[in-house]
């Protein structure tokens, strides 16, 4: 990973250090969590985003937990642990990829009272830095794949973020616009901005311009007109859930993209992690879509873009049909959207 880019979390002397996305691309800010219910406000107030990079925190969190507790006696020592579980499980339900996280640091919980208070935490930070290296192995195995699929400068749009700052590192779709950059396969990125939250503009151009990326950044709504009017080679994003069917819950705005992309012929691959598929969600539509305060639509940076007295909608995600989708991109390898629930029987 390139050292310019900065880390989006790391673990030091019983503090997690996250980096503080609202501050990016001015300042680099690293919030400091002592306790776990600092890693369920920075992850509420999007100090840190993204299914990968708030799996990662949350493990974290329960290790901040366990060193909170470790001394408590047996019974309340385990009533602690396992609120604070419940509590970091529902931090992020846009996504399953923390629960899995909170699940795998449940079975070191579970062995809290066989275990000294040194061990106890010894085992818990284990686990939580097993969780990080396999984000960024899985991270690593699923660009390499997804770059073969790309032709020689290929001219990319992209959408959100999924870079570094939505994983534990690497990134899932920029890691893989950034590996086939250092292959020839990648001429330019464009951009999506990303209303409301400006993910595209504000943090994926800043990565993209620390790997010396050409990249454009484009309002939303250009997009149609671009692949149009350009040969586009591909459409690469992320994904925050997979149905068991390969519908796919992303960024809103995830969807029209896709819709331009099939009406003008152009590959739309996902590169996401196989921890994000929720097996026991068979199609999109059951996916729960929150709405996000009505403000932030209607301000940047703060002030006024309309009228006072204006109302907004702003939902979180959208889904993209399977029927959308060339190809998902796994650490697992290559499928189908059809073929994703082959990986259930592999698990």
């Amino acid at each position: 990973m390139n050292k310019k880019i900065p880390e989006t979390l790391y673990w030091e002397n019983g503090t997690l250090f996250l980096l503080n996305q609202n501050e990016l691309p001015n300042k680099i800010v690293y919030k400091k969590c002592k306790v776990y219910t600092d890693v369920i406000d920075a992850v509420k107030n999007k100090v840190i985003a993204g299914a990968s990079a708030v799996a990662v925190a949350v493990a974290y969190g329960v290790v901040l937990a366990g060193i909170k507790c470790a001394k408590f006696p047996p019974i309340t020592k385990t009533n602690f642990i396992k609120k604070a579980c419940d509590d970091l499980s529902k931090v992020w339900n846009i996504s399953i990829y923390p629960k899995k996280a909170i699940e795998k640091m449940m079975v070191i919980v579970d062995m809290a009272v066989k275990l000294n208070p040194e061990n106890f935490i010894k085992k818990l930070e284990e686990t939580a830095k097993e969780i990080y290296d396999q984000d960024i192995e899985a991270n690593v195995a699923m660009a390499e794949f997804a770059t073969r699929l790309l032709k020689k400068e290929s001219t990319i749009i992209t959408h959100a973020n999924s870079g570094s700052f939505s994983s534990a590192g690497v990134g899932t779709a920029i890691g893989t616009i950034k590996t086939a950059f250092k292959n020839g396969k990648v001429k330019k990125v464009l951009v999506d901005e990303t209303r409301p939250y400006f993910q595209g503009s504000k943090l994926t151009a800043y990565e993209l311009q620390q790997e010396k990326i050409p990249y454009m950044i484009m309002a939303d709504s250009m997009s149609a007109f671009i692949m149009k009017t350009e040969k586009i080679d591909a459409i690469i994003v992320g994904a925050e859930k997979i149905a068991l069917n390969g519908d796919v819950a992303n960024n809103i705005g995830t969807y029209a993209l896709s819709i331009f992309a099939k009406y003008h012929k152009v590959p739309f691959y996902v590169i996401a992690n196989t921890s994000v598929i929720d097996f026991a969600t068979t199609y999109g539509v059951k996916i729960k879509v929150a709405d996000l305060a009505s403000e932030d639509v209607l301000k940047v940076g703060g002030k006024n873009i309309s009228v006072k007295e204006a109302v907004s909608r702003n939902p979180e995600l959208d889904v993209t049909p399977a029927s959308n989708i060339t190809m998902i991109i796994t650490e697992k390898g290559v499928f189908k959207p059809n073929k994703i629930s082959t990986l259930k029987k592999k698990k």
